[in-house]
């Protein structure tokens, strides 16, 4: 869905006059499958590229570089052999209490959403101002990012995976007494679903970039084999969040939990429209030293 936005604005790049002959991709976030390699096949041209992998670092990084001599090979048998030098690199790596919740939930207080939403401007805002030194003026950035079209941050349409997840953990384990609840109340998740108002307004208040256009999507639950219970898509979150939760839980609980999770998920799924919703917003720098 996000692909059409991205190739316009690497089109609309190629027709101005400051195009370089080196141009540099950075996948912040990467998966250690093959979608990672699938994007950069999408951007290599007769140009060349340097590519940056950056994930947590519980990312099994050697998946992705295990794959690159089959994914040289099939760019040549795609675009031919002279589709020139090709390098990859891979880059290693205020909250008061939120009992009863792992994420901003429908219970959270007012002061906790405000938090996350100081802390999401300050984190955002800095992420801008990076990305702006690498890019020269007039370069282009294309960013999809989870978001709402819901003027509520904690309502569920932004937090069906966490509510969940919030689920196997509070009403399931904790109840169990598998794990403590002072453990689980202590944790929470970095995330903050922001809406296109919100975006529209960091992106101005940095001052770095100009927005070309923000086009929301939404993804079906159900695209995820429901006949397999959610499996694919509870492994899609598992390899999001497993990282942070056995460095505060235990490694030992984390088959269970998802296993509950699924559970959980499954039986949602089978009972109503389940969607999550995706920003995509196209940028161009206006400011800066480079």
């Amino acid at each position: 869905m996000a692909w059409p936005i991205a190739e316009e604005a690497i089109t609309d790049f190629f027709g101005t006059n400051i195009f370089p002959t080196t141009l540099t991709m950075v996948d912040l976030g990467c998966c250690s499958g093959p979608n990672t390699l699938m994007l950069v096949s999408n951007l290599i041209k007769q140009v060349e590229y340097q590519i940056f992998f950056n994930d947590l670092h519980g990312n099994y990084f050697n998946t992705i570089f295990r794959s690159l001599p089959s994914f040289l090979q099939h760019l040549k048998t795609q675009i031919g052999a002279d589709f020139g030098p090709c390098f990859f690199n891979g880059v290693p790596k205020g909250m008061e209490n939120n009992k009863g919740n792992i994420f901003m939930g429908s219970t959270s207080s007012r002061s906790v959403l405000e938090a996350n939403y100081r802390q999401f401007g300050k984190d955002f805002s800095m992420f801008l101002r990076c990305r702006a030194e690498e890019l020269v003026v007039g370069g282009r950035m294309v960013l999809t990012i989870p978001g709402r079209t819901m003027e509520d941050p904690s309502n569920k349409e932004c937090n069906y995976v966490w509510g969940f997840l919030n689920s196997a953990l509070n009403i399931s384990m904790v109840v169990e007494e598998i794990l403590e609840e002072e453990k689980v109340n202590s944790f929470n998740v970095p995330s903050y679903m922001l809406s296109v108002l919100e975006l529209k307004v960091e992106v101005l208040t940095e001052g770095s970039f100009t927005i070309n256009h923000v086009e929301v999507s939404r993804i079906d639950w159900s695209f995820y084999d429901i006949v397999d219970n959610g499996y694919d898509f509870v492994k899609y979150v598992r390899s999001v969040v497993e990282p942070l939760l056995i460095h505060h839980f235990r490694e030992a609980i984390i088959d269970e939990l998802f296993c509950r999770y699924r559970k959980i998920v499954a039986d949602h799924i089978s009972k109503e429209k389940i969607e999550s919703v995706n920003l995509t917003v196209s940028l161009t720098k206006i400011n800066g030293e480079n």
